[in-house]
């Protein structure tokens, strides 16, 4: 944890971390597995249309701090 004195420093040692175990799973699992759990997830491929079709009720129903609907329509807290 000396090496993790910022968030930032925190966060590179989760993507070194994340990046070690991504290399052994792509080599075949071979050698001593790296310590953890963590690993990268590549964000999906959507087509055009299916972006278009999704954003308004991603807009409408995805919330992530629990507001009512009404208080998200406003755009304000």
């Amino acid at each position: 944890m000396a090496d993790c004195r910022t968030a930032a420093d925190l966060f590179a040692r989760y993507a070194e971390h994340a990046a070690a175990l991504d290399a052994w799973h792509a080599g075949g699992r071979r050698g001593p597995r790296p310590p953890g759990r963590l690993r990268r997830i590549a964000p999906p491929a959507l087509p055009l249309l299916r972006q278009a079709v999704a954003a308004p009720s991603y807009r409408l129903l995805h919330d992530p701090d629990g507001r009512p609907w009404r208080l998200r329509l406003r755009r304000r807290f």
